[in-house]
C-alpha cells in the first residue's frame, strides 16, 4: 500500500507540478506586469480616465557642452513615460510625466532647478548631469528628496560604515561608481594587451575633466593600473568645454602611453580630444582610448573616423542589440513616434532604464500609501531602498539600492566604436566590491 501510495503521489505530482510552474509563470506575467512589445504582443493604446498626474523633475542639459548626450537621456525617459501612460494605463491609474528644464549645464542653473523642483513638491528629481555638480547632491540630502541619475562618485553613492549609522543618502545612481569603472577598464585593457600577444607592462595615462568625478577616475586609474600589472605614467586634465587638446595629447604621447583611460566627461571636449589624438598618431605611437559613454555618443553623432577602434563603457544595452526584446521595443516606438530617427546612442537607453525604475518606485509607493499625494522625499527614498535585484526588463543589470550603497547597477559592458556603431564586446562585467577603507571618498581623490 505504501509503495502504491508513493507511486500515486509521484504520478499526481508529475501532472500537477507543471501546472504549478505554469501558474507561477502566469503570475509573474500578470496583467499589470505585461509589457506590450516586450514580453507580450503589441496592443492598441489604452483609453484611460486617469485619477491624477504625477510629475517628475528632469534637470537636464539641452544646449550646453553635454547637450547631445543629455538630450538622449531625457528623450529615453520621456518615451518610457509616454509608453507607460498609453500602453500600461499609467502608474496604478495615474498619468506620469516629466517637467524638463534646460540648465545649459550651468552649476547655478542646476542648483536653482533642483530647489525649484523641491519647492514645487516634486518627490524625485531625475538628472543626467546633476551628479557633475556636487551642490545638487548636497541639496538632495539637505532637503531630503531623492535625485536619480546614471552616474556618480564614491562620495555621492556610498557611505562609510560610520556614515551609514548617522545619516541617510538621497543620491541614487544606476551604474558602478567611477572608481569601480576604472577597475573594469584597466582589466579590459590588460586582457586586450595579452590578446594582442604583447609582452611587458602596458603604459597607462589619463584624460579627465577637472572635476571631482574626473579626479576620482584619475586616482582609480593609477591605483588599478599598478595593482593589475600595468605601469601608470601621467594624468592630463581639461575644462568642461575646450577648443584645443594639444597639450594633453602631447603629454600622453611623450609618456608613450599604450592606453588612455577616461572617466565621466562630455561630448564636446571628447570630440576635440579624439581629433587631436588622431592627428598626433604615428607609426610609433598608436594609443587605445577606453572611457566614458559620451565618447560613444560623440562618435555616433559625428561619425568621425578619429573615434574608430577605440572603446567606451556602457551601463545598458546598445541600439544594435535588437535580439533583446527591450531594444527591439525601442526600435519599434521610434518607428512609430520618430520615423526620421534611425539610430540612438546608448545614453538613450539609460533614460529608458531610469523611466522603468521611477515608474516602479511610484508603483510601490502607491500600493503602500494609496495616493501619490501622500508620498514625500523620505518615503520615496525608503521605497527605492527596497529595490533588490529588480530587473529593468533586461536593459541593464539588476538594480539593488542598499542603505549605504546607492550604485544600483554593479556592472558595465565595453563597446567598440566600429563602422558607425557601438559594438558590444562580450556581456556585462561585474565591478568588484569596494573594501571598507575604499568606501571613504577621500581615498579616491588623491590625484
Amino acid at each position: 500500500m505504501v509503495r502504491k501510495k508513493i507511486n500515486f503521489l509521484s504520478i499526481l505530482l508529475l501532472f500537477i507540478f507543471p501546472l504549478i510552474v505554469v501558474g507561477l509563470t502566469a503570475g509573474d506575467l500578470a496583467a499589470e506586469d505585461q509589457y506590450p512589445g516586450i514580453n507580450a504582443p503589441w496592443s492598441e493604446p489604452k483609453k484611460v480616465d486617469f485619477k491624477g498626474t504625477i510629475t517628475v523633475g528632469d534637470a537636464t542639459d539641452i544646449t550646453g557642452p553635454a547637450g547631445k548626450s543629455a538630450v538622449q537621456m531625457s528623450e529615453g525617459l520621456a518615451h518610457w513615460l509616454k509608453y507607460q501612460n498609453e500602453y500600461l494605463g499609467g502608474v496604478e491609474g495615474y498619468k506620469i510625466q516629466a517637467d524638463v528644464v534646460d540648465t545649459k549645464f550651468d552649476p547655478q542653473n542646476l542648483v536653482n532647478t533642483f530647489n525649484r523642483f523641491i519647492d514645487e513638491g516634486k518627490v524625485i528629481i531625475y538628472s543626467g548631469v546633476g551628479y557633475c555638480v556636487p551642490a545638487t547632491t548636497e541639496i538632495a540630502n539637505r532637503r531630503k528628496v531623492p535625485t536619480l541619475g546614471s552616474s556618480g562618485a564614491v562620495t555621492q553613492s556610498i557611505m562609510t560604515p560610520e556614515e551609514e549609522k548617522k545619516r541617510d543618502n538621497y543620491f541614487f545612481q544606476m551604474s558602478p561608481v567611477v572608481a569601480s569603472r576604472m577597475a573594469i577598464l584597466v582589466k579590459f585593457c590588460m586582457d586586450d594587451w595579452k590578446n594582442k600577444g604583447k609582452t611587458g607592462k602596458p603604459k597607462f595615462g589619463t584624460f579627465n575633466c577637472d572635476t571631482q568625478n574626473g579626479h576620482e577616475a584619475a586616482t582609480a586609474a593609477r591605483i588599478y593600473a599598478n595593482k593589475l600589472g600595468g605601469e601608470f605614467t601621467v594624468h592630463t586634465f581639461h575644462a568642461p568645454s575646450i577648443t584645443d587638446a594639444k597639450a594633453q595629447v602631447t603629454a600622453l604621447k611623450k609618456a608613450k602611453v599604450d592606453y588612455i583611460l577616461n572617466g565621466p566627461d562630455y561630448d564636446q571636449p571628447l570630440t576635440v580630444f579624439a581629433l587631436e589624438m588622431n592627428r598626433q598618431r604615428s607609426s610609433s605611437w598608436q594609443p587605445t582610448f577606453a572611457g566614458h559613454t559620451d565618447f560613444g555618443t560623440a562618435y555616433i553623432d559625428t561619425g568621425n573616423k578619429a573615434f574608430e577602434g577605440h572603446y567606451t563603457y556602457q551601463y545598458c544595452l546598445s541600439w544594435e542589440d535588437v535580439d533583446q526584446p527591450i531594444i527591439a521595443w525601442a526600435h519599434k516606438i521610434n518607428e512609430m513616434w520618430h520615423p526620421d530617427v534611425k539610430h540612438r546612442p546608448f545614453l538613450y537607453q539609460t533614460g529608458i532604464q531610469a523611466g522603468i525604475a521611477i515608474c516602479e518606485a511610484f508603483k510601490r509607493g502607491i500600493k503602500q500609501y494609496g495616493d501619490p499625494a501622500k508620498l514625500d522625499g523620505v518615503k520615496m527614498r525608503e521605497i527605492m531602498e527596497t529595490f533588490d535585484h529588480f530587473d529593468p526588463l533586461g536593459i541593464s543589470g539588476p538594480i539593488t539600492w542598499l542603505h549605504y550603497d546607492h550604485q544600483g547597477v554593479h556592472s558595465l559592458r565595453i563597446a567598440q566604436c566600429k563602422d558607425h556603431k557601438l559594438v558590444g564586446i562580450g556581456g556585462f562585467v561585474e565591478a568588484q566590491a569596494l573594501e571598507p577603507n575604499e568606501r571613504e571618498g577621500k581615498y579616491w581623490l588623491q590625484d
